[in-house]
């Protein structure tokens, strides 16, 4: 071979590995900056149309549309919370999973603030989804009675709680009479279970709360039961704090809306 031939081949060669090069430092810049992500998005999102297209001519049962408003909601709250936490790529494919016909529009942010009642100057820079948690943590609290709000401040006062016996001991503390220390700690063991190194403070008030509005249940489905503890509450009034008798109590926890079956395992 020619030393002509030879140069050429080595100026293809050079011109190779810095096209690869170009190449490579393109696609590094445009995967930093989302753009790749979003190329993908839009090429799955439209791939996703096409097959959906393809797939609604060829099925002969029509698909029922959801037209209640809790679907918007619901969506509008997922679209919502994606695009707060820069995660494009789900977005658009969320978007493209629900724009055919059976699906109304989600609800925007701000009509979502108006439609769950939302204070508008408090939660218009956060998601809906954290500003629902907040407002449920918030009844949480209002629904607790005020001596067992401020036992469990002045206890923990951090938001989280890493001691979980302390916690056993000081909910023994609270509903331990006229209750057995055996059934409220085969409650405990359900929603606190002994792997948990540690338990956020709110979900404990929540397990509080929980407990009293079981109590008002069986309290009001048995008027019996409620007699006989009754007459305990007048032979032990340490059942009795703050002024506020049984009754209030059991009122107070009724008011709550909040499940039964919850429990909370939270490590760190």
């Amino acid at each position: 071979m020619s030393s002509d031939g030879m140069n050429v081949d080595d100026d293809v060669d050079q011109r190779t590995e810095s096209e690869i090069e170009s190449r490579d430092l393109i696609y590094q810049s445009l995967e930093r900056d989302g753009s790749i992500m979003r190329f993908k998005a839009q090429l799955r999102a439209a791939i996703f149309k096409i097959v959906e297209k393809a797939s609604n001519s060829s099925d002969e049962t029509p698909r029922s549309k959801h037209e209640d408003n809790i679907s918007r909601v619901c969506n509008g709250i997922l679209v919502d919370w994606l695009e707060y936490s820069r995660l494009f790529y789900t977005q658009d494919v969320f978007k493209a999973e629900t724009s055919d016909p059976n699906y109304l529009p989600p609800l925007t942010h701000g009509e979502l603030l108006e439609e769950l009642h939302l204070d508008a100057n408090e939660n218009q820079s956060q998601p809906i989804l954290y500003a629902l948690l907040s407002r449920n943590n918030n009844e949480i609290r209002s629904a607790l009675p005020d001596h067992i709000k401020q036992s469990i401040e002045k206890k923990f006062p951090g938001d989280v709680i890493n001691e979980i016996n302390h916690v056993r001991e000081h909910f023994r503390s609270l509903f331990s009479p006229p209750f057995d220390a055996k059934v409220l700690d085969a409650f405990l063991d359900k929603h606190l279970p002994f792997s948990l190194t540690s338990v956020k403070k709110i979900n404990y008030e929540h397990i509080c709360l929980t407990w009293m509005q079981a109590c008002a249940q069986i309290l009001v489905s048995k008027p019996s039961f409620r007699k006989q503890i009754s007459l305990d509450t007048q032979a032990r009034p340490l059942s009795i704090r703050n002024g506020m008798n049984s009754d209030q109590t059991i009122a107070r926890a009724r008011r709550a809306t909040f499940p039964l079956s919850v429990s909370y395992a939270e490590n760190p």
